[in-house]
């Protein structure tokens, strides 16, 4: 039904000029024949403004992509769901103050996926920390366009030269400081998409702090268990 209904959208502008022109001929004033040709074309180019962005559309890249572990190794699998194949170029590595960019080239056909090692440069980026917090994405060509992913937050357990696990989402509080007496408090990261949004909540979490010292209070504070060497703000 949707297959027969985009060949007759097809075929209206064609349509629409066809019967203005067999209108404008039955016309006898010209100027009324002149005015009724112009009013066909400009409707029959309206009309073809739909098919055209259907055009593009189905040429643009579609993806789904998230990472995983597998033996003791990381592993980035990008799934193509648009209509044109296109290549994977790079996988992107980011933390909080840096990038880190691993060049490849696997090509994705529609409705199949790639799989890609990353197990060594994840294992540059989170270097001696045990885990850490990351974003990843990766760069894409196709025939028709190039551009990078979105990225994805990501938390990482790496200990000792292997990855432990990957899994979606950022899991470390982050550390930031009150800038009037400089003590030490966390912020809550679990419901964050990126370091943009994260960066944006440490600013707002220290002007909260600022103004609240030295009680220091925050509705984005996480709750850190102190230890007796260590004492740390804690949420509320």
């Amino acid at each position: 039904m949707k297959t027969r209904l985009s060949w007759w959208l097809s075929l209206l502008p064609c349509l629409i000029v066809v019967v203005t022109f067999l209108i404008a001929r039955r016309i006898g004033n010209e100027q009324a024949k002149t005015l009724l040709s112009f009013v066909g074309l400009f409707i029959a180019s309206l009309s073809m403004i739909p098919a055209v962005h259907q055009f593009i559309e189905n040429r643009k890249v579609k993806y789904l992509f998230g990472a995983n572990d597998k033996n003791k190794r990381a592993f980035v699998w990008v799934t193509n769901l648009g209509v044109p194949v296109f290549t994977v170029t790079k996988v992107l590595l980011r933390t909080m103050d840096s990038e880190q960019a691993m060049s490849t080239r696997h090509p994705v056909k529609q409705g199949d996926q790639c799989e890609i090692d990353i197990t060594e440069i994840l294992l540059r980026v989170v270097k001696e920390s045990l885990w850490d917090d990351i974003e990843i994405g990766f760069a894409f060509s196709s025939p028709h366009e190039s551009g990078t992913s979105t990225f994805q937050p990501c938390h990482v357990m790496a200990p000792y030269g292997s990855v432990d696990r990957i899994s979606c989402g950022f899991e470390m509080p982050s550390d930031i400081r009150c800038p009037k007496c400089g003590q030490t408090a966390f912020v809550r990261v679990e419901d964050l998409q990126s370091f943009r949004e994260l960066a944006k909540r440490q600013e707002r979490t220290r002007r909260d702090l600022m103004r609240s010292c030295p009680q220091h209070k925050s509705k984005w504070l996480a709750t850190i268990r102190a230890t007796p060497s260590t004492q740390h703000i804690s949420g509320q």
